[in-house]
């Protein structure tokens, strides 16, 4: 979230967010994808006296989601950060934003190449231009709720039937189609190493870190299964939990559990009631972000106690068989959704 008053750049958040690590006068951050960018809010109560910056990065990797920590490493002392990991992040097809070359995240800029860019380059003058546009139209910058048709433009109401479009749109486009994010040659085994690296920095600094997997709807984990990635899902999981357990005893949080709170009712095309917890299948809303929350810093807390698991050495081989059988379930609970998600794979298969 940028500074009170502050607009952030139209497609160059990460100019904008670079800028305000350096800049801001933060002690706790939170990284990941636009998955916490968009839910996860740095200004809620149980952050308590730590002041918290979402540097989440859209459309991101794990490799600008590690130069985004060495940034905050190199300028402030954190005491707190909460890293919340998507399976895309991993994937070895996912290249590197062209923002990114324009900012302080890549360490090819100094502080001077950075100011050009930032505000006198090509890119940056087309992003102020974009900005002045959203501006005279009373739009945000940027906007903050979601992702609709592939741009950030989630309003807080929905038309009767436009969720469900958008969620048909959301798995053919952004999931189905998407072989930079779901690519079937799997997660990258050096992008894990990064990941052991963030956890290692942090044990040496002395830094409270606290890794979530990021929740997505169960119909995308079932389009997981049917697009042949949902096994390579499950070994990364193993995965994050070979790295988090001992010695290192780094909490990990797993949102992906298939709980009833991210299976919750799909709506039809009449339906006019929007889904209490996400915006599509790939994006949840902040009032989930704020049972991750609950979960992760006040973990006593009662509110939807189904939701979420600790996952740990001992816990992985049996939560991981208890997902196997709950998308089986759900697939046969929801007849009608898997042959719509079968009828926009074929054409791509």
């Amino acid at each position: 979230m940028s500074p009170k008053g502050s607009i952030s750049y139209f497609g160059g958040t990460r100019t904008a967010k670079a800028v305000h690590i350096v800049k801001g006068d933060y002690d706790a951050f939170i990284l990941g994808s636009s998955r916490s960018e968009i839910g996860i809010n740095p200004r809620h109560r149980l952050w308590g006296s730590l002041k918290a910056y979402n540097a989440s990065l859209a459309g991101s990797n794990f490799i600008e989601t590690h130069k985004v920590f060495q940034t905050i490493i190199k300028h402030k002392q954190p005491k707190l950060i909460m890293l919340a990991l998507d399976y895309g992040l991993f994937s070895e097809a996912r290249s590197t934003s062209a923002d990114f070359t324009l900012s302080r995240f890549d360490d090819s800029n100094n502080a001077f190449s950075s100011f050009f860019k930032e505000h006198f380059s090509k890119e940056s003058i087309e992003k102020s231009f974009r900005t002045l546009k959203y501006t005279a139209k009373g739009l945000p910058a940027k906007h903050k709720q979601g992702q609709k048709l592939g741009e950030l433009t989630f309003s807080d109401t929905i038309d009767n039937g436009e969720q469900h479009e958008l969620i048909l749109n959301t798995l053919e486009k952004k999931v189905i189609n998407n072989n930079e994010t779901y690519s079937s040659k799997g997660y990258s085994s050096d992008r894990l190493r990064l990941l052991k690296e963030l956890i290692k920095t942090c044990l040496d600094h002395e830094i409270n870190l606290m890794i979530v997997i990021s929740p997505v709807h169960t119909l995308q984990l079932m389009t997981f299964k049917q697009m042949g990635i949902w096994e390579n899902f499950l070994t990364w999981k193993q995965e994050i939990v070979s790295l988090t357990s001992a010695p290192n005893n780094i909490p990990l949080y797993d949102f992906t559990d298939l709980s009833t709170v991210i299976s919750e009712t799909v709506p039809t095309e009449k339906t006019s009631t929007p889904m209490k917890w996400f915006w599509e299948t790939s994006h949840y809303k902040e009032s989930m972000g704020d049972l991750i929350l609950s979960r992760v810093m006040a973990p006593s807390s009662p509110i939807e106690p189904s939701f979420g698991v600790k996952l740990t050495s001992e816990n992985i081989d049996f939560e991981i068989a208890k997902q196997r059988i709950k998308l089986e379930e759900y697939e046969q609970k929801n007849s009608e959704l898997y042959s719509t998600v079968l009828s926009l794979i074929k054409p791509n298969s």
